[in-house]
């Protein structure tokens, strides 16, 4: 039986070949694509040999594992009955992992082929409901003597922030309040809270969940209530309140 080979790298830090990255037949290529530029800062070359030869599995600390399976797709890694919550969207062909800037909103599934030359995005939804990406390039098949694919040898950067990802999450610090505006205000469950989607809050209910920071709260411009009750709340945001007449429950 062959024992699986598990790559453990913890940071460190549908087109042609001739329209790399711009017009794949999904419509996801977005901003990427375009002239080779040279690889990040942090990139990680891996071979990767498919479950039909040897299995190496690529754990990345910050999006979870994956490997590439018998019929030569991304797939998510099972740690026993468990499978990292992942999923995976191709940009198309690239010129390389620095093309792979800019993450689709659709073409997100659980799998998906894996093509030499061809860019993809890795996505981990966490617990506080907002996405962490990867980016990965597959720069060439791992061939047989007989010309039979054994696996791929993969470049990837992680964790990676696309270049089109408007989130205002990121610049919420506190981890309790944050997880308290995804959970309420991502009106479309895609783990990212737009500039859209908080200007349509007018209230935010957010008592007893042990928040110690209201840092961000100057984002959510249309805001008239706030209870802010029974938190622990050293930092506040009072530049949010100028503009607005705001009903303040403490």
């Amino acid at each position: 039986m062959m024992m699986a080979l598990v790559v453990l790298l913890i940071g460190g830090n549908a087109c042609t070949e001739e329209d790399k990255g711009l017009v794949p037949d999904d419509g996801t290529s977005l901003g990427n694509g375009g002239d080779a530029v040279p690889d990040p800062e942090g990139t990680i070359l891996v071979s990767v040999r498919n479950a039909n030869n040897g299995k190496t599995v690529v754990g990345l600390f910050e999006t979870g594992g994956f490997y590439i399976d018998g019929g030569d797709n991304f797939v998510p890694y099972h740690y026993g009955y468990y499978a990292d919550d992942i999923d995976f969207c191709s940009v198309g062909a690239v010129n390389g992992l620095g093309n792979v800037r800019e993450a689709p909103s659709k073409g997100w599934a659980s799998t998906v082929a894996v093509q030499e030359g061809h860019g993809y995005f890795v996505r981990y939804k966490t617990n506080n409901g907002y996405y962490v990406y990867a980016r990965l390039y597959v720069e060439k098949y791992i061939l047989s003597a007989a010309n039979t694919i054994l696996g791929a040898y993969v470049k990837y950067q992680s964790p990676y922030e696309p270049e089109n990802i408007e989130d205002i999450l990121v610049d919420i610090p506190d981890a309790q309040f944050r997880a308290y505006l995804a959970a309420e205000f991502d009106t479309n469950s895609d783990g990212i809270l737009t500039p859209q989607e908080a200007v349509s809050v007018t209230a935010i209910w957010c008592s007893s969940r042990q928040i110690s920071s209201l840092q961000g709260i100057e984002l959510f411009t249309n805001l008239t209530i706030l209870d802010c009750s029974f938190n622990e709340i050293t930092e506040f945001a009072p530049i949010a309140f100028q503009a607005n007449d705001i009903e303040l429950l403490e």
